[in-house]
């Protein structure tokens, strides 16, 4: 009984070593050539720069919508989106600022964009307009790859 449990334990540890020497732990893989470092990866999110025109007509959209503005209206926000998106570009585009300075830039620049809309809006409507959402749906991307299809092909 005793051999047959020192075989038994004899043959797991045989096993247990293959195994493990099979796997080639902390040695190089076979098509693993020379040093590899490890990538670093950003916790937070890339900011892309955006065009202010395409953007503040989407934006304009959604927000006429919403808020049933008049013409006057419509146009001062226009202004204030384009001027947002353009210093936010600059911000983007300069190369002296740290991520960190970026990010409090940006937070500055939406406050301020915020304040400067006490021009158009309520106090109701710029809270309503803080929780909209401005991304495009698939309906809407379709839609409008579609259009730019039908655009290029009717100038050709």
């Amino acid at each position: 009984m005793k051999t047959s449990r020192i075989l038994i334990l004899v043959f797991g540890f045989i096993l247990s070593f293959q195994f493990m020497n099979a796997q080639n732990l902390n040695q190089i893989q076979r098509g693993q050539r020379g040093y590899v470092p490890q990538s670093n990866f950003s916790t937070g999110t890339y900011i892309e720069k955006v065009d202010p025109y395409k953007t503040t007509e989407r934006m304009l959209v959604k927000c006429n919508d919403e808020f049933q503005l008049d013409a006057f209206q419509s146009e001062i926000l226009k202004s204030m989106l384009i001027t947002k998106f353009e210093k936010h570009n600059s911000i983007l585009e300069d190369l002296n600022n740290n991520r960190d300075s970026r990010k409090k830039k940006l937070t500055d620049l939406e406050n301020q964009f915020l304040k400067d809309l006490n021009q158009v809006f309520t106090a109701q409507q710029i809270k309503d307009y803080q929780h909209m959402n401005f991304d495009e749906t698939k309906a809407e991307r379709k839609k409008r790859k579609k259009d730019e299809k039908r655009k290029k092909k009717n100038k050709s």
